[in-house]
């Protein structure tokens, strides 16, 4: 699914989603409906549900699906990482090696307790050249990050993450996009298929910087 996805940029993403949905690839629940911020730039980034637990409360009737619709599989990593230093996500979607940009929000990431697994540079004919890193985390942790972007100065300019609990379905849930200048974090998410609750996110980074990574590949 990220393969279709990347290629268009943060511009191209609902356009790409509906058409997606149109043609019934899964998931089917891929078609976006963007949320603006308010006018006075507020934006609710607490966590929807009690501090003292997860959103996957108890049992449900539906059986784990084992798999994800992300392509990927959990994976534990003890962070903070090297973000000089991710492996290749290996996953067919085009990227190449990953490079960490100057304005990379490393910090936030890191400050949210995520810790990415792998990442690559995705130099594309359409849209923007961007960095893109891959992580295991809890619903609660994409919270966390809300919160360490806002308070960095970053602006959530569009939210159809989905405050729900999720049934171990392995589809996509949503994505959230924070704004700080001309510099985009688009933060996608997939539930993992299986229980205790994880999830896959894609942590796609847009910038003058990663701009700058497509004009020096075509010189």
């Amino acid at each position: 699914m990220r393969a279709r996805l990347v290629k268009h940029g943060v511009a191209g993403v609902a356009v790409v989603a509906v058409l997606v949905a149109l043609t019934g690839c899964t998931p089917s629940t891929i078609i976006h409906t963007m949320v603006q911020a308010g006018a006075d730039g507020s934006t609710a980034v607490g966590t929807p549900y009690d501090e003292s637990g997860d959103s996957d409360s108890g049992d449900s009737a539906a059986p784990d699906s084992g798999s994800s619709d992300s392509g990927f599989e959990p994976v534990e990593v003890a962070g903070p990482v090297d973000w000089d230093d991710l492996d290749s996500c290996d996953d067919g979607s085009g990227g190449t090696a990953w490079v960490l940009v100057d304005s990379f929000p490393a910090d936030e990431i890191d400050a949210a307790g995520i810790a990415p697994f792998c990442g690559d540079t995705f130099v594309v004919d359409e849209g923007d050249s961007f960095v893109g890193a891959v992580a295991t985390v809890s619903e609660q942790q994409i919270f966390l990050l809300g919160g360490t972007l806002v308070s960095a100065g970053y602006e959530l300019t569009s939210d159809d993450l989905t405050t729900q609990t999720y049934d171990g379905t392995g589809q996509y849930i949503g994505a959230r996009e924070y704004t700080l200048g001309e510099a985009v974090l688009v933060v996608s998410a997939y539930d993992n298929g299986v229980r205790p609750l994880s999830l896959t996110v894609f942590l796609d980074y847009y910038s003058p910087q990663t701009r700058a990574l497509g004009t020096a590949s075509a010189s």
